[in-house]
């Protein structure tokens, strides 16, 4: 065989496997109906192919219905323009939220205890639904955990008023 040949037989073949790659992280954040940016999709992939390779494949899957394209935006499901607009919805509800997590954290941190706070849940992915709330992870000393846990539920619910 030709090493053209060869070439681009090994061209076709990851180009597949790109493609597949690609519906892979769309089918798995599209249960969370959370369309992702070219960007975020080539953080995902697990090898690294090139920008020019990439859109090949996006263009590609939208051509074949695979996938479907709103505003910079791609998913799996055609009601792509919603899902876009339900997420900038969410990232904005986020924002608001993320100019006021630094004081809690201040706040959580000075309690007896804790060792290190993380948000978790979905502001933790830089978005939060119209009934959501913060969520975070807080790490005691070891054997302290039930008792810092109760200072702080007792403070929010007498001071934070159960904020």
């Amino acid at each position: 065989m030709k090493k053209s040949t060869q070439r681009e037989l090994n061209k076709d073949h990851i180009y597949t496997e790109l493609q597949k790659d690609i519906l892979a992280s769309l089918v798995y954040f599209n249960i969370f109906q959370f369309p992702l940016k070219q960007s975020e999709i080539q953080n995902l992939l697990k090898n690294h192919f090139s920008e020019k390779l990439i859109i090949a494949a996006l263009v590609k899957l939208i051509s074949l219905n695979k996938i479907f394209k709103y505003d910079g935006y791609y998913t799996c499901v055609s009601e792509v323009q919603k899902l876009t607009e339900k997420r900038i919805k969410n990232e904005r509800n986020a924002s608001v939220f993320f100019n006021r997590v630094p004081f809690f954290v201040r706040l959580i941190s000075r309690f007896p205890f804790v060792r290190a706070i993380a948000i978790s849940g979905s502001l933790s992915k830089g978005v939060l639904h119209d009934k959501g709330d913060v969520d975070y992870f807080i790490i005691t000393k070891e054997g302290r955990l039930w008792l810092a846990r109760t200072l702080l539920v007792v403070f929010k619910k007498v001071f934070l008023f159960n904020s």
